[in-house]
């Protein structure tokens, strides 16, 4: 693979791959997290349809450190780093692999052979992450309401995933799996795949030098691309993860994905798929910059260190 293909001369192996990936991405979920809670909060928001005018990012971002204090923003984060763990790192490593199955003895695959296996990793690492993905977006949307109101009330992902099993059953842990899946595959192959190409295409050409500035600029575009792609399956996703069987107060608002995406749509319009657009171009955005450029250099440490 174009990016952090090699450790030392060579490529790296599948163990190398999760691991690098993994930790590439846990870096990245620390600086973003806050902005990925306030999207959360924003796309919860319009499920209330007596709401009135809704805040924007700033808004809500000042909402919640005024009413549960600056650390409330990272809320969360214990799920969120297993959801890298479990998610990120799962594509990560199978990606590389995934290609090579695919094109063979091709060195250089076309465009719509990287989007596949980037799709086809992203529903790998969906399908290891959901768990972990259910229980950061529950752990996020809980701290929206009074503390006496609170649905859930996790203390931590460990907490949250012995509570869904005990209350509701282990197959709800997969709640809001499939729009959880599509987003994964979109994410994917507009993240990766996209990073892929464009790198592969401006360092073939030797418009830039491999470095800084071409995984910045390449990330940059990748991350647009993914928010654009995956926004109104991330909404969908949110909302049905939000949902429990065991509360009233929660409510199954929505039969199921489908359900879901039509309901939104008549009652909010089309914006209302892209509801915290801004929250969630400027979590992946720099997310996806901050994965790749730690996945490059820790790519760098690792082979400097096996020297």
């Amino acid at each position: 693979m174009s990016f952090g293909g090699s450790g030392g001369g060579r490529k790296l192996n599948k163990a190398e791959g999760f691991a690098i990936g993994g930790l590439a991405s846990m870096s990245a979920a620390v600086c973003t997290h806050p902005i990925d809670l306030i999207k959360v909060r924003m796309q919860l928001a319009g499920m209330n349809a007596s709401a009135e005018k809704l805040p924007g990012p700033i808004e809500t971002a000042m909402n919640v450190v005024r009413r549960e204090g600056f650390f409330s923003l990272y809320k969360g984060l214990s799920a969120s780093l297993l959801r890298q763990v479990t998610y990120s790192s799962t594509r990560f490593g199978a990606y590389g692999p995934i290609k090579e199955l695919i094109s063979g003895d091709d060195p250089n695959p076309s465009m719509a052979l990287k989007l596949l296996s980037g799709m086809l990793a992203g529903a790998c690492g969906a399908a290891v992450g959901s768990p972990a993905d259910l229980i950061l977006v529950r752990m996020q949307a809980d701290g929206r309401l009074p503390v006496e109101k609170r649905v859930y009330n996790y203390s931590s992902v460990f907490n949250g995933i012995y509570r869904v099993v005990k209350n509701e059953s282990v197959m709800d842990l997969w709640r809001g799996s499939s729009p959880t899946v599509i987003r994964a595959m979109l994410v994917t192959a507009s993240q990766l795949s996209v990073y892929d190409v464009l790198k592969t295409f401006v360092v073939g050409n030797g418009y830039m030098k491999d470095g800084t500035a071409v995984h910045f600029s390449c990330s940059f575009i990748a991350g647009f691309v993914a928010a654009v792609a995956t926004n109104p399956v991330d909404v969908v996703k949110t909302r049905l993860m939000n949902q429990s069987k065991a509360s009233a107060e929660s409510g199954v608002y929505y039969k199921g994905m489908t359900d879901c995406f039509v309901s939104t749509l008549k009652a909010e319009g089309f914006a209302g798929l892209y509801k915290g657009f801004v929250p969630n171009f400027m979590r992946l955005g720099p997310q996806t910059i901050f994965t790749f450029i730690f996945y490059e250099q820790f790519v760098k440490l690792y082979s400097w260190l096996r020297k």
